[in-house]
């Protein structure tokens, strides 16, 4: 029997590493990002199907990360209680299938030729023929796990869970610290620094998973079924927790699923694996020397606005020994400062429209929200998404 299965994490924090010693177990298939429009579109679908007022919202504007709106937090709701049950606007499906088309050129251009497979009345058929796709392009037999990774589509993972009842999901975390230096030396190499995202949406983007990792535990559909991995652990130890991840899938564990000769690459040369990093790197073996490259190569500015975005989930994942809950008023100046060059500069993707200034003051708030004694569930909502996270970094801060 072939259950689904999705692996996901922020951008540049490994996923390309897991689904690679992944993809060396028989039992196991995943290609790597075709299918982000489909979670772009379903979502838009999603919110226009519930409210008329949100009729202007592109299908393919970039994935929601809810912060600091009531407006947005019934948005995210939305998405939480729907199901798959939900149709496509028919004049949509053309810029659908070019969209994925762009997608899969960059990462998967194998998948294309079958693209035509993506149809459907609902986005449950439009999924069930994206695994059938996916299924296509392996020849594994007795296979018994079959899906893709997707960067940032957590919050998708209770529709999922309740359509395909046997799914199961890998969540991927890195310090944020390290996947930010990551993606600016990729646009800096290629010489396309103002195409790089928007650092705080980013940010926000790595902030909500963890919000939702910790809200899955007790999810009554996903406490069971979702695994996080952390990217630190995974390169230190790479047979331990690829054990784990086999032990949670129930099947067995091969020395060979960590060894990089029998790893398949990305894009048009499969057949050769090839590190996906933007440092050098070695091109045999999984290599731990990259993991604090952050810190010679991110300049003081940016290191300390990362730290003031999201210092207390640092702290919580231990990546921080020290959060910093204090700051003077030019380190303020300092951040928002930051923020505001980071702002003018950028024509990549971002999540806000706001001022600058009321952003960090949406932030400044935040953090001096976690301090108090008590919060409504609404302020709960709007600054941490879920009483789980809330919680948790109240307890360390």
């Amino acid at each position: 029997m072939k259950n689904n299965l999705y692996l996901c994490g922020p951008a540049n924090c490994g996923t390309n590493l897991v689904k690679a010693i992944l993809g060396v177990n028989q039992k196991i298939h995943l290609e790597s990002e075709p299918f982000l429009p489909l979670f772009q579109f379903l979502r838009t679908s999603i919110i226009k199907k519930n409210s008329k007022k949100y009729s202007k919202l592109k299908f393919d504007d970039p994935l929601f990360e809810y912060y600091f709106s009531s407006e947005k937090i019934n948005q995210m709701n939305l998405i939480q209680k729907s199901n798959l049950k939900i149709k496509l606007e028919k004049q949509k499906y053309s810029l659908l299938k070019k969209k994925i088309s762009n997608r899969m050129k960059d990462y998967v251009p194998h998948l294309i030729k079958d693209l035509d497979l993506i149809k459907g009345a609902n986005f449950k058929k439009l999924f069930d023929n994206a695994i059938k796709l996916v299924d296509k392009h392996h020849d594994k037999k007795n296979i018994r796990w079959i899906g893709w990774m997707d960067s940032w589509i957590e919050e998708f993972f209770p529709i999922l869970a309740k359509e395909y009842k046997s799914s199961k999901f890998i969540l991927i975390i890195r310090d944020p610290r390290a996947s930010v230096a990551s993606y600016k030396n990729y646009f800096k190499k290629n010489n396309k620094e103002n195409l790089a995202p928007l650092t705080l949406s980013y940010l926000r983007c790595w902030r909500k998973q963890v919000a939702f990792s910790e809200y899955f535990k007790n999810h009554k559909f996903l406490k069971k079924r979702v695994i996080v991995v952390k990217y630190e652990d995974l390169v230190k130890n790479p047979k331990i927790i690829t054990k784990k991840m086999c032990n949670f899938l129930r099947i067995k564990f091969s020395s060979e699923m960590i060894n990089t000769s029998n790893f398949m690459g990305l894009g048009k040369n499969t057949k050769k694996w090839k590190p996906n990093s933007n440092f050098r790197a070695p091109q045999t073996g999984i290599y731990k020397n990259s993991l604090y490259k952050w810190k010679k190569k991110l300049p003081k500015n940016l290191k300390d606005f990362i730290e003031f975005i999201v210092g207390p989930e640092l702290k919580y994942l231990r990546y921080n020994k020290i959060y910093k809950n204090k700051y003077t008023k030019l380190e303020y100046k300092n951040i928002i400062k930051f923020h505001l060059n980071d702002y003018k500069k950028n024509k990549g993707w971002k999540t806000t429209n706001n001022k600058p200034e009321v952003d960090i003051n949406y932030e400044i708030i935040r953090n001096n929200f976690i301090k108090k004694k008590k919060l409504s569930q609404k302020l709960i909502k709007e600054y941490f998404l879920f009483d789980e996270i809330y919680l948790k970094l109240k307890k360390i801060i």
